[in-house]
């Protein structure tokens, strides 16, 4: 059976979402909203710098390519638009003309900011390191000639980055690829630090460099920005777009500004203004709360707010001029007055410098909103157009609302309204006269926080009423209700089971027309359904024993609206369907519901239509709820449930789809055996619900849906396994059989016979590899194996508190829920570890979440066993020397070497070479940390560019377990 209080499903859902609540910075890109980059993406995205994808991520995980970061650098010179002009031929083999970069990667050489590699390459899908990044951004501020001349790269440049505030609240490595969040910190550092340029000569006739005087920065001389700081928001005008801040001369906002009125209003903020005098970035310096307050002026000075049960001191300010608002009329606020919202504006010292005020009169409990237009629970509209709307301290437009809302308003002027649910659960242990007692604290029946509002429920009839001791009495014994409060925690609004009042409402599909019978002088229906159970009933009513029908929602019942000598009762004239009854002693017929003549009945009693049987105590059928073509309409589209379809659509209007509304799959027929009846929310195997479908409205919500055309989504499940063993067919052609490491467990799987040739590589897995496994739902078996991601390597570092592991210079993060297999001991007998128990030096296989990304849902240790072996020099670099040619000299490794090590040797072994003339020597280790190369390039017989390689000093190294060596010779 079906009950009337389907809204206290509902809300009580409800308590625990808006509950823990909690307000974002709606206008940030999505995945840095709340995070150390918020700040700094807006701000970069205000200059159009870097502004994010158009999914609306930022990605600050992401990884950079030379050419777009060539792009960023020329931007912020403020030469994006020069780009253009400059698109065509480069000096570089690997960037053909046709290549999307062309004009900032030529703007950006021309400038000396981004140079190429000495084998002539530009390398434009490179991925950027840390080490390029830093010396692009001193390049940027004027310090390349300067920085060029002290010491060398990557350290002269890194160490001047740090000097400058580049590096400010940024801790990289130099050697790993730089990411796209820690990268726009540096980036916003660059633009905002002065600028350097030649100021001079020395006696010699070199050029000198100094900061630029007056004072530069890319910001606001090539950018052309300027900075406001600290100034106050003293109004806007939402419908013109405009802004008023004092001390700031322009009003008007860019178009991409993104940021809220209502948030920065009344608060101090830095403003960026742009060379159209546009606002293009506002940002709050000053702190302020939302809440219900209380207000005591006089001695006493202070402002509470009532939900955090916090207290502030006025401002000196404040109580000189009593800075404040009540319900933006221009009033301010009074002493030892409460209000039901306020928003408080504390300065650095936590004194309140401003309140904004507003009182509320009603609230309404949220059934539906079509754009402006929100209607309560009960079916009451409210119009909020011209209404100032507020969530979580944000403006936002009446559609923000959803079903279960509560929002609290007044009218003074053009509105001002909240949408805010707060709430407690629990039963009910005290009733009083006055109010009721749940979890040990009272609440009054209709005391909002400053005006008194009526308590409301839903009573037995679904319609909305007054809660009191009665209503309470009801639900007393019939466990936990919601109680929904305002921000003081006065009573709203309850939910919660009614007793002994449920509602016989029972859904059914006809398998077959309704016909009719008349039996001794009493005409009777004759009913076969499957119901809402998927119980195949016949019912025979008795036209005269029904007390109501219901037709498109609209109910009549006996007895209603006719003279005091009324005798009415339903009954068939011919073959129509009537109420009659007895006015001034004549027999009238009233109120048709329409026609059931054999073979062509109406739609509301055809086969495959839905009816409703409404059951008295003694299950008699006592009501009928009837859907002709009014309320029972044809989709016009399909509904695509997999892919989040909320609505049903019939011609050019949609009908909202609710988690209760009852789908009836008749795609196989109407027996009891074949229809599939589930509520919409619970009907998981759905894809969707092709166009044709009968879908039964109320007010704009789908309540029932019937469809002969329903597809299912496949039953099975990809999941992934390090493969422990496995076993094939006697032929040895196909696995039937394996036993892998899912989510932790050694799981063990019967294959649908693979084939080698359907495997990765047509080739037989192998054990210790791991694969993602696809898995039959009903069948449990493995249908289909493919490879998985995995990088693979040995451990450089591993942080445990930040959860990342290093690998070949790449720092990947593991997942939440991620797994640890250790397979040292052989595949067959691994086991699951912790992250503490993994070290620098093991041999790993991280499985990633999708390829090429940095986040890991499985760790397989392949070699765990404590490393004690002392690097060795596998290949000496050239003797000491005269080089006359171009070319590679190597120095090689037994192992990775740790950082430390690495710098010191590639230290010594630059130290070494000196070259004369054109010829260039640069050096870099291999990934994998084990090789050092060296790279003679330019080099020429005439005139002479040798290069000269001096004697290397023995070199002390140690590896990633720590191993120290003894003094190995490394050179020839």
């Amino acid at each position: 059976m079906r009950k009337t209080n389907r809204f206290v499903a509902l809300l009580m859902a409800l308590v625990l979402v808006f509950s823990s609540a909690m307000s974002t910075a709606v206008f940030a890109n999505e995945d840095v909203a709340g995070t150390e980059f918020e700040v700094t993406v807006g701000k970069l995205k205000a200059v159009g710098i870097m502004e994010g994808y158009p999914d609306g991520t930022f990605k600050p995980e992401g990884e950079i390519t030379r050419a777009e970061f060539a792009k960023i650098a020329v931007v912020a010179l403020g030469l994006g638009d020069a780009a253009e002009v400059s698109r065509g031929v480069t000096k570089f083999p690997d960037v053909p003309s046709t290549h999307w970069a062309t004009g900032y990667i030529n703007l950006a050489v021309n400038r000396g900011i981004l140079v190429g590699y000495p084998d002539g390459s530009f390398q434009p899908n490179g991925k950027l390191t840390n080490a390029e990044a830093a010396t692009i951004l001193v390049r940027l501020v004027g310090l390349g000639p300067v920085v060029d001349k002290q010491g060398t790269w990557p350290a002269n440049y890194i160490g001047r980055a740090a000097n400058e505030g580049i590096l400010k609240g940024v801790n990289v490595a130099s050697s790993t690829n730089a990411l796209r969040g820690l990268t726009a910190k540096m980036l916003l550092n660059t633009i905002e630090v002065p600028l350097w340029g030649a100021d001079g000569y020395n006696n010699d006739g070199s050029v000198t460099y100094g900061k630029l005087s007056p004072e530069q920065t890319h910001l606001t001389d090539m950018l052309n920005v300027k900075v406001y700081e600290d100034k106050e928001v003293e109004g806007y005008d939402i419908d013109d777009n405009e802004i008023t801040i004092d001390g700031v001369p322009t009003n008007e906002i860019a178009e991409n500004a993104t940021f809220d009125f209502y948030d920065v209003y009344r608060n101090l903020v830095d403003v960026w203004v742009n060379d159209d005098d546009e606002i293009i970035y506002v940002a709050k310096t000053t702190t302020s709360f939302i809440d219900a307050i209380e207000v005591k002026l006089g001695t006493t000075n202070e402002v509470k707010l009532l939900g955090a049960d916090k207290t502030y001191k006025l401002a000196t300010s404040f109580v000189a001029a009593n800075n404040s608002d009540v319900n933006r009329a221009g009033g301010a606020v009074a002493d030892a007055t409460k209000y039901d919202l306020a928003k408080v504006v504390v300065d650095d010292n936590n004194r309140v410098i401003f309140v904004d005020a507003y009182t509320f009169v009603d609230f309404m409990v949220v059934d539906s909103v079509d754009g402006d237009v929100v209607t309560d629970i009960e079916g009451t509209e409210i119009n909020l157009e011209d209404f100032q709307i507020m969530k979580n301290g944000m403006l936002v437009d009446a559609e923000a609302a959803v079903k279960g809302d509560i929002i609290t308003y007044n009218t003074t002027g053009d509105g001002f309204a909240e949408i805010f649910t707060k709430s407690v659960e629990g039963e009910i242990t005290n009733i009083f006269s006055t109010g009721i007692r749940v979890g040990g604290k009272t609440y009054d029946f209709n005391k909002g926080l400053v005006a008194d509002i009526t308590t409301l429920y839903v009573n037995e009839d679904g319609d909305l009423a007054t809660f009191d001791t009665d209503a309470a009495e009801q639900m007393e014994d019939e466990g936990p209700i919601a109680i929904f409060l305002d921000r003081e925690g006065k009573m709203l609004f309850v939910t919660g089971e009614l007793g002994d009042v449920e509602t016989s409402k029972v859904v059914n599909i006809l398998t077959s027309d309704i016909s009719t019978q008349t039996l001794f002088g009493e005409t009777s229906i004759r009913a076969v359904v499957i119901n809402e159970e998927g119980t195949k009933v016949t019912k025979t009513i008795a036209l005269r024993d029904l007390d109501f029908i219901t037709l498109d929602n609209t109910k009549v019942e006996v007895g209603d609206g006719v003279g005091v000598n009324e005798v009415d009762y339903f009954e068939l004239t011919g073959a129509d369907l009537l109420r009659a009854y007895n006015s001034a002693d004549a027999l009238t017929a009233d109120a048709s519901f329409g026609d059931l003549s054999a073979g062509a009945v109406d739609s509301q009693f055809a086969e495959d239509s839905i009816i409703e049987f409404h059951y008295d105590t003694d299950g008699n059928v006592v009501g009928l709820g009837l859907f002709s073509g009014t309320t029972a309409l044809t989709t016009t589209v399909k509904i695509d449930k997999d892919g989040g379809d909320k609505y049903a659509v019939v011609g050019g209007t949609s009908y909202r789809l609710m988690n209760d509304t009852l789908l009836f799959d008749i795609t196989d027929g109407t027996s009891a055996d074949d229809t599939i009846i589930n509520e919409w929310s619970a009907a998981t195997d759905v894809k969707e619900v092709a166009l044709g479908a009968t879908v039964y409205v109320k007010g704009g919500e789908v309540l029932y849906i019937v469809s002969g055309s329903v597809d299912a989504l496949t039953d099975e499940t990809d999941v992934t396994g390090l493969l422990a063993t496995h076993k094939l067919n006697a032929a040895a052609t196909k696995v039937t059989e394996l036993k892998a490491w899912v989510n932790g467990v050694e799981t063990t799987y019967v294959v649908d016979s693979i084939a080698f040739a359907d495997l990765p590589g047509g080739v037989d897995i192998t054990n210790g590899n791991t694969y993602i496994l696809t898995v039959d739902d009903v069948s449990g078996k493995v249908i289909a194996i493919a490879d998985a991601d995995v990088v693979t390597g040995g451990i450089q570092t591993v942080n445990t508190s930040a959860r990342e592991i290093t690998i070949a210079g790449t720092t990947y993060k593991l997942v939440s829920g991620f797994k640890i297999v250790d397979i040292t001991d052989g595949t067959d007998n691994g086991e699951v570890i912790n992250l503490v128990n993994v070290k620098a030096g093991n041999t790993a296989t991280l499985v990633l979440e999708n390829a090429g990304s940095v986040f890991v849902e499985l760790v397989v240790v392949t070699n765990s066993t404590a490393d004690v072996t002392a690097p060795t020099v596998t290949q000496q670099i050239t003797a000491a020397s005269t080089i006359t040619a171009n070319g590679t000299h190597v120095l090689q490794f037994s192992e990775e070497l740790n950082v430390a090590s690495k710098a010191s040797v590639k230290a010594a072994v630059d130290a070494a070479f000196t070259e004369t003339g054109a010829a260039t020597v640069t050096s870099a280790w291999n990934a994998a940390g084990t090789t050092l190369t060296v790279t003679i390039a330019g080099w020429a017989a005439s005139p002479a560019d040798d290069v000269t390689l001096a004697a290397i000093a023995n070199q002390v190294v140690t590896d990633l377990a720590g191993n120290t060596s003894a003094a190995l010779d490394v050179q020839q």
